[in-house]
């Protein structure tokens, strides 16, 4: 009888036990599936040297897309009546900055966070609109560089068939040289500006495109143009 007192005597206790741990265990549990599912695109951009400096020694960087020089280079070349680019990644390289203490190893590159990753080219074609794609705060220094990776192209027939664009190692890399020193507290605005129709083409089996930049401009000061 004692055994059995005992016995159920211990049960109790530790049924107690668990019961009362039960609400510290929970909010242990809860935190680590909160963490593992932040947006990676933030903590890629919290990995940017320039997010190690003060403030003071950065500058704000807006990366804008627009179709805006005029007639285009061609006649549309194809039925479709939309075109849209999804941009998976932009960056921009350093080649130094202007606080010493800031280190560049080789082929480094400061992420751009993506604020509107697909973009109607079509809808901008001699609109004189802009729109955002990226934007980052930059230490201040000198940037060789600007690169945009295109994750997918899509467009819209006369017909309301929505087709899918190959992307090829040609077309889904662009390289722009800048060139350009930058203080910091400075606003930045480079405007990317495409000839989409230029751009994509039609076979009687598919669609392609070669993305045409007809200018690129530094907060409206012209930097580089087409032929």
């Amino acid at each position: 009888m004692k055994i059995y007192l005992f016995g159920l005597l211990t049960g109790l206790i530790l049924a107690g036990l668990i019961l009362v741990g039960l609400p510290f265990l929970q909010p242990t549990l809860v935190g680590r599936l909160a963490t593992s599912n932040e947006p990676s695109g933030s903590a890629a951009t919290a990995n940017n040297i320039s997010q190690s400096v003060p403030a003071s020694q950065r500058f704000p960087l807006t990366l804008a897309i627009s179709d805006n020089g005029g007639q285009s280079s061609v006649e549309p070349a194809t039925d479709l009546t939309s075109l849209s680019v999804t941009f998976s990644q932009t960056v921009i390289k350093p080649t130094s900055f202007t606080n010493p203490t800031l280190k560049i190893g080789q082929n480094h590159q400061e992420i751009l966070n993506l604020t509107q990753p697909t973009i109607e080219l079509f809808s901008l074609h001699g609109s004189g609109a802009l729109t955002d794609l990226a934007t980052t705060d930059l230490a201040a220094g000198t940037y060789q560089t600007l690169e945009l990776t295109i994750g997918s192209l899509r467009g819209r027939t006369s017909g309301g068939q929505v087709v899918e664009i190959p992307v090829t190692t040609q077309n889904s890399h662009l390289k722009i040289l800048l060139n350009q020193t930058w203080s910091p507290t400075t606003s930045i605005q480079v405007v990317i500006d495409f000839d989409s129709l230029a751009s994509v083409s039609q076979t009687a089996q598919s669609y392609s495109f070669v993305p045409v930049i007809r200018q690129v401009f530094v907060n409206d000061e012209l930097v580089t143009s087409s032929p």
